[in-house]
Parts: structure tokens; C-alpha cells; sequence
């Protein structure tokens, strides 16, 4: 589901050639990063496809300190009001197509056809959440179906719910939900690879049921999500579980296509960053979830924050002539 925000009004051309930090991504920690770029009186530019990023199709978010039960969409417009009141040029619903190093300068060419050069880029091009590849999967996102356990278990509670994945974030969903649902079932394809001390908690749970060797092939439902069926890879029998909701939580996607080739990846195609954010190119900076950090929206709004400091620190240290040109 698409949700529509008030944002600036795209503009035709960017207003300068050349910037101090260009940011991609508009996320929470694209739009901090410009916000506190900004405030360090550097010449900023926020480019981002979609305002808010993957947080306005959460539901609910109530554990990014300071809001109490806002919507993802609403506390993305408290995001965009705060940049828009520092007066960060921001250009929305424009993707950048092309990111290279020329010597000392970032060269950025946008879909649309537009150029411009920087000092330092943060690069906050956000993931995706991997998808199960299933008929009807789309349909039923937000209709009973979650790919964020963290932000949206709070909407089941009492219900029966069920978990995709074995990795150390399906079954902190798994304990969690554990907490506010009736009864939880994980499903996953073979053996868990979470860590011991989170194996040892689930393990111990009353209410949490497990299928090890079974994949959902299919999802059932009118209006919202009402039944699942899973497989077994030992004998391919079928059984149809009953569930008031289904967290497919098998990972995300990281958006680093546009690095590719240029900086360090993980095997996950994660963009590798230090403590402050900076990836193995001098000048280029990656923060959230396309980034080797946690993926949380304060996370990526820390990230933002240090990423920014990072860029103010590096372009002191830069020489350049009186028209401001890199030498």
C-alpha cells in the first residue's frame, strides 16, 4: 500500500553544481543526515524516490523515542516538516541512476537526465524485505501479512499468528510476539542459524509451536489473511494452518546496486562501514539498511546523524581555491 505525503514540490533542476553532501535516500536517516548536514552550514542536497521510505508502510511505530503510537506515514510527515523548516533543498520521487569518483568529486546523474557533483555523498538507499515469491503475497501486505515483526506485533495481540525464517531476527519475532500473541508458529526450511541464547528463550516458550523442514506455499483469505499452507520437504505432505496474521522475516534486500563494483560488500551485498559511517571510498558514507547496521528507524537516524558529522569533519580537511572548486 502507497501512502501520499505532503512533500516539497519536485523541482526542474538542482540548484547548484556543485554540493558539500549530496544525500541519497529519504528515508529516516537520509533525511537526518541532510538535516544535520544542513545545520552545519554545509550546501546539502536531499534526493530521495519515495518520502519516509520504507517507514510510512508501517502500521504503527511505537518505539522511536518521543512518538507514542504514530503511524509510520505520520511520523514521516514530522520528519519532512522538520527538513522542510531547515530549508534542505530536497528533491523527491527523483532516483539516481549513475554514482561515480572523479579525483576528489562525486559526479551524480539522476533518471530524469540531471548532473551534479559533491565533496561527500551519504548514500541512504534503504532494502527491501525479501518476499516469499507467493501468489497473493502482495494482496494481503498490511491485510494480516508483516514483514516487520518489531512494528507491527502490537496489532496481533491475542491472535494466532505464524513466522517465516531462522535467522536471529524471525525468532526474536517469534519471542516477542510470543509475548502478546495467543500462539505462534515458526516455519522454516531446515535448521535455524539464530544464535544459542535465542534458540534456548524460544525453545521455552509454551505457546510457540515449530515446523523445521516446511515452506508456506500458499496464502488464503478474502479481505485479510485468514490460513496458510505449509509444506514438508521430507514427504511433500500439506497442512493448512489457521492464522490471524504471517511474519515473513527471512531478511531484507539491501539497495547498494548503485555501489556496486565501487565499494566494499558483504556476502550480503550489505554496504561494509566504520563507526562512522564511512565505506571504503574517502567521501562516501552509508547508513541504514543498505548499510552493515541494524535495521531499526532510530538506527538509521543515528546513522544519519554520525554520517553527516563524518562529512562536516572530512570537508574541512579539504583544500580548495577561492571558487570553492576541489584541488
Amino acid at each position: 500500500m502507497q501512502i501520499q505525503l505532503n512533500v516539497l514540490e519536485t523541482k526542474k533542476s538542482f540548484n547548484k553544481n556543485l554540493y558539500d553532501v549530496v544525500v541519497i535516500g529519504s528515508g529516516p536517516g537520509g533525511m537526518n543526515a541532510s538535516l544535520y548536514a544542513k545545520r552545519k552550514g554545509l550546501d546539502v542536497l536531499l534526493i530521495g524516490l519515495q518520502t519516509g521510505g520504507q517507514l510510512i508502510n508501517t502500521t504503527d511505530v511505537d518505539n522511536y523515542l518521543g512518538s507514542i503510537h504514530l503511524t509510520g506515514a505520520a511520523l514521516s510527515q514530522e520528519f519532512l516538516k522538520h527538513i522542510q523548516s531547515a530549508d534542505v533543498e530536497y528533491h523527491s520521487e527523483t532516483e539516481v541512476s549513475q554514482l561515480t569518483k572523479n579525483g576528489e568529486v562525486f559526479n551524480i546523474q539522476t533518471m530524469d537526465g540531471q548532473e551534479v557533483s559533491s565533496k561527500t555523498v551519504i548514500l541512504a538507499t534503504g532494502g527491501n524485505p525479501r518476499h516469499l515469491g507467493l501468489d497473493k503475497e502482495e494482496y494481503f501486505a498490511n491485510r494480516g501479512l508483516s514483514y516487520c515483526a518489531i512494528c507491527d506485533a502490537p496489532l496481533f495481540a491475542g491472535k494466532e499468528v505464524a513466522v517465516v525464517g531462522g535467522g536471529n531476527s524471525a525468532v526474536e519475532a517469534a519471542i516477542d510476539l510470543a509475548k502478546v500473541s495467543k500462539q505462534v508458529t515458526v516455519v522454516h526450511r531446515s535448521q535455524f542459524r539464530a544464535d544459542k541464547p535465542l534458540m534456548d528463550k524460544l525453545y521455552s516458550l509454551e505457546n510457540v509451536e515449530i515446523f523445521l523442514g516446511y515452506e508456506v506455499k500458499e496464502l488464503i483469505g478474502d479481505s485479510s489473511l485468514e490460513k496458510i499452507v505449509i509444506k514438508s520437504n521430507q514427504d511433500d505432505s500439506h497442512r493448512t494452518l489457521e492464522v490471524g496474521g504471517l511474519f515473513i522475516e527471512i531478511g531484507l534486500n539491501p539497495n547498494s546496486e548503485l555501489v556496486q563494483g565501487m565499494v566494499d560488500l558483504n556476502d550480503r551485498k550489505e554496504v561494509i562501514v566504520d563507526d562512522h559511517k564511512k565505506t571504503s571510498v574517502d567521501g562516501l558514507y552509508a547508513i541504514g539498511d543498505v548499510s552493515t547496521s541494524e535495521k531499526q528507524i532510530i538506527v538509521a537516524a543515528s546513522d544519519g546523524a554520525l554520517a553527516a558529522l563524518a562529512a562536516n569533519s572530512y570537508i574541512n580537511q579539504m583544500k580548495g581555491d577561492t571558487n570553492g572548486k576541489i584541488i
